[in-house]
């Protein structure tokens, strides 16, 4: 079924990265795909590998929108040309973007991906990642990199809110941002990071009844991405007598 809100929350994340106060990103780095097919998307990703020209890039990947379990519990994204089994009402695992396929395709470029995904069951990206537990096979360990961000809306196997005003999770991630960190140690960092983001996440969430986001961080050799600039940092004093 069509979903309200995603096309919102689509909106909400370009005004964070790219269109306030807050944001840090250029227009020209920001490439949106709103209602795409799965070929849409696969091009988008393999342009964006054959245009790199230097090894460690960082890319920001978002995604809002139905999610599914595909093959041996892992998650796809389901497009506008995903296709459901007409019996048994299952989807169709060829008609879907596995996170597997392009956890793989970036990591053969020396891609460092950071995932933000509000979709149901998206918490089962993590069965893709190395080092996240025993859900990992060794064969996908052997093929990809370790040093990844995964923000997700939900469990892996839990839905996600969405409204007509947008996604629950997503309407949080960017008030936060909007609001920007003010607690006392928080208040000092000129930046919000993947890393900064998850436990404000987590409370607000929390305080407003919603299921609880999931955040994995993965790797030694993953920075500390910036999501954008903290509105409320205010420079440490410090004063000599």
């Amino acid at each position: 079924p069509q979903l309200p809100g995603a096309g919102k929350d689509l909106r909400l994340i370009k005004n964070i990265l790219v269109n306030s106060q807050a944001s840090i990103y250029k227009q020209s780095k920001f490439h949106q795909f709103e209602n795409p097919t799965v070929d849409q998307v696969r091009q988008a990703i393999l342009d964006y590998v054959n245009s790199i020209s230097a090894h460690g890039d960082i890319l920001l990947f978002y995604f809002s929108g139905h999610g599914c379990i595909i093959g041996d519990n892992h998650f796809g994204f389901c497009l506008t040309d995903t296709r459901l089994n007409a019996e048994s009402g299952f989807v169709v695992p060829l008609s879907v973007l596995g996170f597997r396929e392009v956890v793989q395709t970036l990591s053969a470029f020396d891609v460092h991906p950071v995932f933000i995904i509000d979709a149901c069951f998206s918490g089962a990206t993590a069965r893709a990642i190395p080092t996240i537990g025993a859900l990992m096979d060794h064969e996908l360990y052997m093929q990809v990199a370790g040093s990844y961000g995964l923000l997700c809306s939900s469990n892996a196997d839990t839905a996600s809110i969405d409204t007509n005003t947008g996604g629950v999770f997503t309407k949080a991630l960017c008030s936060i941002v909007s609001e920007g960190l003010s607690d006392r140690q928080q208040r000092h960092w000129p930046f919000i990071t993947l890393r900064g983001l998850s436990s404000p996440l987590q409370e607000r969430l929390a305080q407003e009844g919603s299921s609880l986001s999931k955040c994995y961080i993965v790797g030694p050799d993953l920075p500390e991405i910036p999501i954008a600039k903290n509105v409320s940092f205010k420079p440490q004093s410090v004063y000599f007598s």
